[in-house]
C-alpha cells in the first residue's frame, strides 16, 4: 500500500524509561497527558457544527404499525390497524348498506387497513474489540457518539453494544433509546481476554437481522471497532490467512452484503515507523478483505509509535484523506446511503 500523506500530528513525548514500548503501559503512566491530548483533539473535531454534517433528510418509509396514515389498503390480521372510515366507505361502495333497514353489513373479508408513513430510523450496533490496541480508540469513539446523541434521539434511532472479549462476544446492551446507558457501558470496558472477531460479527449480524424483523423498513448499521487481528490461532499454517479464525471472519463478512446490512469498520493502527516506511499488517489486509466482501467501509485511526512519541492522525482507507471529522462524516454517509 502506498504511503499516505498524513496531516499535522499531535505529539506526546515518551516517558524516560526507554524500555516502555507497550502503548497500554505508557498510557497508564501518562494518563493526564493523554487525557489532555485527546481533549484537544476532540475540541478540534467539534469546531464545525454537527448540523452541517447531518443536513440530509431521512427517507420516508411506509409501514402498517406506526406513523401518519397515508393510504387505505386491505386489512391483514395481525399486521395492519383497521381503518374505520375506509372500511365503512368500502362496504357502502360494495352495496352492503340496506337503506330500508338502515343497516350496514360488513364481513371480515371487507375490512380495510391503514398504510402509514414515517421517517426512516436507524439501529446502530456497536461491536467493540476490547484489547490493548483499541483502548485509546474506545475513549475517542465514546466522545464522538456522545456528541451525536442529540441527533440520534431526534430521529428515534436506537443503539446496541456488543463487547468482543473473553473468547466470545457478549451483548452488553440490546438496541434501545437509552444512549447514556450504552455510553456508560463503553466507558467501563476494560482490556480482557482474546479477540473472537468471528463471534462478534456473528452476534452483531443476528442482532441487526432481528431489528430488521421488528421494524420493517428501518436500516441497521454495524460499527466494528477493532484492529482486525482475530483469535484464537492454531499456528499450524504458514500463511496466517489460512487460519480458521481468519477464514471464518472473511466468510462472515460476506453475509453482511447478502443480508443487506451495512458494515463500518473503525480500525486503530499502531505501527512502528522505521526509515519513514510502514509495513502493511495482516490486520490491514483482513480489514480490506472484509470491506470487499461486505461492501462496507473502513476508517483508520492512526496512532503511530516512533522515537519522538505517539502521533495521532485520522486517515481513511483506500487512498482518501479527510479532516478530523472523519468518523462523524463517515457515519453520516452510512446513514443516508441507499
Amino acid at each position: 500500500m502506498p504511503c499516505q500523506q498524513f496531516k499535522q500530528s499531535l505529539n506526546i513525548p515518551y516517558a524516560e524509561d526507554k524500555q516502555m514500548h507497550n502503548l497500554y503501559d505508557f498510557l497508564q503512566m501518562s494518563k493526564e497527558k493523554t487525557k489532555s491530548a485527546f481533549n484537544y483533539l476532540l475540541k478540534q473535531m467539534r469546531r464545525k457544527s454537527l448540523s452541517n454534517k447531518f443536513n440530509s433528510k431521512r427517507n420516508k418509509i411506509t409501514c402498517t404499525s406506526i406513523g401518519r396514515p397515508v393510504k387505505i389498503i386491505k386489512h391483514v390480521v395481525g399486521k395492519t390497524r383497521i381503518a374505520s372510515y375506509g372500511t365503512i366507505k368500502n362496504a357502502i361502495t360494495l352495496g352492503k348498506y340496506d337503506f330500508n333497514q338502515k343497516v350496514l353489513k360488513i364481513s371480515k373479508h371487507e375490512f380495510m387497513g391503514e398504510l402509514r408513513s414515517e421517517k426512516e430510523s436507524m439501529t446502530l450496533i456497536l461491536a467493540i474489540d476490547v484489547s490493548n490496541s483499541t483502548l485509546t480508540s474506545i475513549m475517542l469513539f465514546c466522545d464522538v457518539l456522545d456528541s451525536l446523541t442529540k441527533y440520534f434521539r431526534k430521529n428515534n434511532d436506537r443503539i446496541g453494544l456488543i463487547a468482543i472479549k473473553d473468547n466470545k462476544a457478549q451483548v452488553l446492551n440490546y438496541p434501545s433509546h437509552n444512549f447514556k446507558v450504552v455510553l456508560r457501558g463503553m466507558r467501563s470496558l476494560k482490556v480482557s481476554g482474546t479477540t473472537p472477531l468471528y463471534d462478534g460479527l456473528k452476534v452483531a449480524l443476528e442482532m441487526a437481522k432481528t431489528e430488521k424483523r421488528i421494524k420493517p423498513g428501518s436500516k441497521s448499521l454495524v460499527i466494528l471497532l477493532s484492529d482486525c487481528f482475530p483469535e484464537p490461532l492454531t499456528h499450524k499454517f504458514k500463511d496466517v490467512f489460512d487460519e480458521p479464525a481468519y477464514q471464518n471472519v472473511v466468510r462472515q463478512a460476506g453475509k453482511f452484503k447478502k443480508d443487506k446490512i451495512q458494515l463500518l469498520i473503525i480500525k486503530p493502527r499502531y505501527n512502528v515507523i522505521q526509515n519513514q516506511k510502514r509495513l502493511e499488517t495482516s490486520g490491514d489486509k483482513l480489514a480490506m478483505e472484509m470491506i470487499r466482501k461486505s461492501g462496507g467501509k473502513c476508517i483508520d485511526i492512526e496512532a503511530n509509535l516512533g522515537d519522538s512519541g505517539i502521533r495521532i492522525n485520522f486517515t481513511e482507507a483506500k487512498d482518501r484523506n479527510d479532516d478530523r471529522n472523519l468518523i462523524i462524516t463517515s457515519i453520516s454517509e452510512e446513514l443516508f446511503r441507499n
